[in-house]
């Protein structure tokens, strides 16, 4: 069976959720457009204060900035619906989604305009997240933590992770999702054989390298500036079965749960030597079998080198 050593640990990077905007005008005095609340998703548009202040901040808490509502969606063709509305409105007004809300100067935020919740997506029993022999086709709005646990149920998994996994598909998909086995098979953009889109004019796309081909590659890693992630189709490999780490989480303090306490000493004395350095951490792993199992140690050795 294939098993994996890891020597350190490096914290994977956060996405961006941004904003899908349409050609801003005054807005009509009151907020949104009244016929807003007569179209067909008016059920699930909530206004009250709570529900704003909730959509207000993102996870920097730099920048605060309230919508006028916060959309519920059911499925994307909600979310559809109330772009076109913008786009079409004689007062168009922002639409941003927001999943986690892993965006750091309010890059998930709609002041005056309406967020749309993400994550309603994913509740309830329609779960959408379904796995193939070579491929795992994931809602956006569906945290990788999930996606793991659904493909792994199956012996396969993505061949990119981040470290942190409690964020979105199309958040992380917006931005680029580096990880530890970026260095091998590229950022998890890389491993993306098609998408779902809503654009910013409301249209439903399915796009890949080969069909809409640049809306495809303008959504991966585009920040969100060309539409909203709905689903996205994502390249598998069989998992290892067993992993073997050179020690436990619980080693060392809850702060650096990553590090033994002989690693914290040594890096405290080096932070004491020159207080002005920059100390980095390399993420190194080996995979390895049964067969070469016996001289594994030796090799790390050669390769920590």
């Amino acid at each position: 069976m294939a098993r994996t050593r890891f020597v350190s640990l490096l914290i994977g990077m956060a996405s961006f959720v941004c904003v899908v905007t349409g050609k801003l005008r005054p807005m009509p005095e009151g907020g949104l457009p009244r016929d807003l609340f007569g179209l067909g998703i008016a059920s699930k548009i909530r206004t009250d204060r709570n529900s704003t202040a909730r959509a207000s901040s993102d996870f920097g808490r730099i920048v605060k900035a309230a919508p006028e509502a916060v959309l519920h969606p059911a499925m994307p063709v909600d979310i559809a619906a109330l772009i076109q509305y913008s786009m079409s409105s004689p007062a168009p007004f922002p639409v941003s989604p927001h999943g986690q809300g892993h965006s750091v100067r309010g890059q998930s935020l709609a002041p005056g305009g309406v967020v749309v919740d993400m994550l309603a997506m994913g509740r309830g029993q329609h779960r959408r997240i379904n796995v193939s022999a070579d491929y795992v086709d994931a809602g956006g709005e569906q945290l990788w933590i999930d996606v793991l646990r659904a493909t792994l149920e199956h012996g396969l998994a993505p061949l990119v992770w981040t470290d942190y996994l409690r964020i979105t598909v199309g958040g992380m998909l917006s931005n680029a999702g580096i990880g530890g086995q970026a260095f091998r098979h590229g950022p998890q953009i890389t491993n993306v054989l098609e998408l779902d889109v809503v654009t910013g004019t409301g249209e439903m796309v399915t796009c890949s390298h080969e069909k809409s081909s640049d809306l495809f590659f303008a959504a991966l890693g585009g920040l969100g500036q060309f539409g909203v992630i709905t689903r996205a189709r994502i390249a598998l490999e069989k998992a290892p079965k067993r992993v073997q780490m050179n020690r436990t989480l619980m080693e060392g303090p809850k702060s650096t749960p990553f590090f033994s306490e002989d690693d914290i000493n040594r890096l405290a004395g080096l932070a004491f030597e020159s207080s002005s350095a920059a100390i980095y951490i390399i993420e190194a792993a080996m995979y390895y079998t049964d067969t070469n199992d016996s001289y594994v140690d030796q090799k790390l050795e050669k390769v920590l080198e």
